[in-house]
């Protein structure tokens, strides 16, 4: 059994709400009790504009601080740091994080989530009585759990630490991020705010299409990078004011198919605090490479840092330089304890084409009957990766053979698509592939309806003519999504030397996130309300959940139309829909 005082707690509450349970009436439901109960009222009465202000002012401090100062004043940085993860607005806010998570009802080895607003504000208080004596916090033991790779045979593993654990975590997260952003490399782009998978293809993109960019790349792998990351050194390295904490976390064990195994080296993936460390032990990486003495000495290196995470490409005019920088990289990473993973690291020709974060990247020659009088010798072309045109394939196959009913093939399929093609749609030579996917599509429905009972007439029922000679298959108004008929949106460059967590430059990252890509529809609703959440005021830009409203509900004659549909954050549109029952 493992030691956890916020376990118990959080356990004697919940034998309450059983008790109260049983002796409900069986048409009263623990939503009734929600309803009823003085902490779900004072849960959806916080204003999160004003919790989300006074973290930000917080946290705009902490940077300031930290800023252009080689020596950091640290003892002001951790009162802060405490003042922050003290307050209601902190406490509100990790909460919030947590259940708004994907992961968030997921349980860890005690079982418990947190599944209604009174539990929610009561979570508030627990975090309180923590941080109030951080020196007893005691973490509960991770669920180790394992998950299939995308497209292998091999198993990824997770820890999924306990739902009190997560807030603790996400709570400090609020504390420490503000600095280790200010610290990181200017070109590392994984799990970190105003950042994305799109603006590394970019700014990758945008040094290697010039015709003075360097021709090979280093791709380096590293080999159970969470799993092996040095205790010893994020102890000496995180910038938390509890280090006891920090230990908590580190220490706290794994459980797997009831066995309990201490935890000597890494960090779990499936923490919130997880992939903050995991920045930490490779920040620093950029300038280890290009002020290397063996480094500097070359005229033109042509050194280019690009790291997502663990995902880490480096550039260079020739194979010997990239030599240096992976003896300089392995040098760098056994401090960290970490090491490449050989088999998949390798020194390679920009024109043998790499793959990056779901993207081939390849140059190309350039074809001279698009433009004769072009000066162009050579053209970068960037297109979803084989790998992952096979796993949607997978997909799409295994959702249309599954489903009976054409419509739930729509309903599944149509998701699926979308998602895939608003990640690949920023580059032109992703558009060959989408008329390859459609094709695809098409084929296998035409093979799975034809096979069927009702034969050719499951064709004409579910096949809609639209304008010339062109046809989609669906229903009525609802069509599989015709990736073909997606446009093509380039992403413009970011500034990376702006920090988001100053509110000089707020403005900048709202109006960027307002070109963010979006289906029609959502760009329409999204433009309508200036992208921001009506209830919280806050970006529908946050990583939060979104969810469409409407303002007349569907129960009493109200439409899809734009004018009757409002976005909400997950939790904001619960509170709305708590407001009138």
């Amino acid at each position: 059994m493992v030691n956890n005082i916020t376990t118990r707690n959080i356990t004697d509450k919940l034998d309450n709400i059983i008790q109260i349970e049983s002796k409900l009436p069986e048409n009263q439901t623990n939503d009734d009790i929600a309803d009823v109960n003085p902490k779900a009222q004072l849960w959806h009465k916080i204003d999160w504009k004003r919790a989300n202000d006074e973290v930000s002012k917080i946290q705009e401090a902490i940077v300031k601080i930290v800023e252009g100062s080689s020596e950091v004043a640290w003892s002001k940085v951790f009162k802060l740091q405490r003042k922050l993860m003290i307050s209601f607005s902190g406490r509100a806010l990790a909460v919030r994080k947590v259940i708004s998570n994907k992961g968030g009802k997921t349980p860890g080895i005690d079982g418990i989530i947190l599944g209604s607003p009174a539990e929610y504000y009561e979570a508030i208080e627990r975090l309180k009585v923590i941080l109030e004596k951080p020196k007893s916090y005691q973490a509960g033991a991770v669920k180790r759990v394992y998950i299939p790779k995308p497209g292998k045979k091999e198993m990824r593993p997770l820890g999924i630490p306990n739902i009190i654990d997560r807030i603790v975590q996400a709570v400090y997260h609020l504390a420490i991020d503000p600095i280790v952003e200010q610290q990181s490399d200017i070109n590392s782009f994984g799990f970190r705010k105003e950042r994305s998978t799109h603006d590394a293809i970019n700014y990758f993109r945008n040094y290697m299409d010039k015709h003075w960019s360097p021709e090979w790349v280093l791709e380096a792998d590293i080999s159970k990078c969470f799993d092996g990351i040095s205790h010893e050194f994020l102890m000496k390295h995180t910038p938390i004011c509890d280090k006891h904490v920090l230990n908590e976390w580190l220490k706290s064990g794994q459980v797997h198919d009831g066995t309990f195994s201490n935890t000597d080296e890494g960090t779990p993936q499936g923490g919130i605090i997880s992939p903050l460390l995991c920045n930490i032990a490779l920040n620093g990486l950029e300038n280890a490479i290009k002020e290397n003495p063996a480094i500097k000495l070359e005229k033109t290196p042509k050194i280019k840092v690009v790291r997502y995470a663990d995902d880490i490409v480096i550039t260079g005019n020739n194979p010997m330089i990239l030599d240096k920088c992976k003896l300089i990289l392995e040098e760098f990473l056994m401090e960290r304890g970490l090491e490449l993973n050989q088999n998949k690291t390798r020194i390679t020709q920009i024109k043998d084409g790499i793959d990056l974060l779901g993207f081939n990247i390849r140059r190309l020659p350039w074809n001279y009957k698009f433009n004769a009088e072009s000066k162009q010798t050579n053209v970068l072309t960037i297109r979803p990766s084989e790998k992952g045109i096979k796993l949607l394939k997978t997909k799409i196959r295994k959702i249309i053979y599954a489903s009976k009913r054409f419509e739930n093939v729509i309903n599944e399929l149509n998701p699926i698509l979308r998602g895939w093609a608003e990640h690949k749609r920023i580059t032109p030579h992703s558009r060959k592939t989408f008329f390859v996917i459609d094709n695809y599509v098409w084929e296998l429905l035409r093979a799975r309806f034809i096979r069927s009972r009702a034969g050719n007439n499951v064709v004409r029922k579910n096949f809609a003519k639209i304008a010339a000679r062109k046809g989609r298959w669906g229903i009525k108004n609802k069509l599989i999504l015709s990736l073909g008929r997606i446009t093509i949106k380039r992403v413009r460059l970011k500034r990376l030397e702006l920090n988001p967590y100053l509110s000089i430059n707020k403005e900048y990252f709202l109006k960027y996130k307002e070109r963010k890509i979006l289906s029609a529809v959502k760009e329409k609703l999204f433009k309508k309300y200036d992208h921001l959440c009506s209830i919280c005021g806050q970006s529908l830009h946050n990583n939060e959940e979104i969810e469409i409203h409407h303002i007349k509900p569907r129960s009493e004659g109200g439409s899809n139309r734009l004018s009757n549909l409002m976005p909400l954050h997950n939790m904001c549109h619960k509170k709305v829909t708590h407001e009138k029952v």
